[in-house]
């Protein structure tokens, strides 16, 4: 099993590191949440905004920059095609585990980014589906498809610092406007780890996309 979910084994079992992941990834991680931050960050974008939805995708995203693109894209070639792939399906491990306790009100935030992640690797043809229905998903681990992962982070990344650094609510609302949106691929996730022996169901994904100005 990975993460208590038999059905991401295949999937999963022969890349996870857990000690090189929580070793390398997490320490990127705390690191990229202190940069970008600005004095007047909270009362220009708004408190109720940036802790709860896209500060963890920032960091998120910062780690997965500073940790793996960057070292990749040198000159001497720091990090191997082979190290962004275990990255990525780590990263979508991750996600799976995010999306079964979504319901924990201390897990939302991580929930989101990990939304803001799974969408990005759907769009960029990382997991793609296995037939024609929807229940079946396959991750596609090829040269372009992996880049293409890692090259849509980054622009993300430097938005958000932009926004961070000099950028309106309206435009960070923007921001998470356009990328924090369920998909064909986050549905999916979001039942296959559906804690059947829960007696309330988990919230749908789209829950955890409406923003503190919508109605709900």
């Amino acid at each position: 099993q990975v993460f208590g979910q038999a059905a991401f084994a295949e999937h999963y079992k022969p890349r996870i590191d857990a000690e090189q992941h929580l070793g390398g990834f997490v320490a990127s991680h705390e690191m990229a949440h202190a940069i970008g931050l600005a004095p007047d960050i909270k009362e220009r974008l708004g408190k109720d905004f940036v802790s709860p939805y896209v500060e963890e995708w920032k960091a998120t995203a910062g780690g997965l920059v500073f940790n793996n693109w960057l070292p990749y894209k040198h000159k001497q070639r720091k990090a191997s095609l082979k190290n962004l792939r275990t990255e990525l399906v780590h990263q979508l491990a991750n996600s799976s585990r995010y999306s079964a306790i979504r319901d924990k009100d201390s897990m939302k935030a991580y929930y989101r980014q990990s939304i803001m992640l799974m969408k990005v690797a759907e769009e960029t043809g990382v997991v793609q589906r296995a037939g024609k229905g929807k229940s079946s998903w396959k991750i596609n681990l090829d040269k372009a498809a992996v880049l293409g992962f890692f090259e849509r982070v980054a622009a993300q990344y430097h938005e958000l610092l932009r926004i961070y650094a000099e950028g309106s609510r309206s435009e960070l609302e923007g921001f998470v406007s356009k990328n924090l949106q369920t998909t064909e691929f986050v549905d999916y996730m979001a039942r296959a780890v559906e804690n059947k022996k829960s007696k309330t169901p988990l919230p749908a994904p789209v829950e955890a996309t409406r923003l503190p100005t919508a109605a709900p």
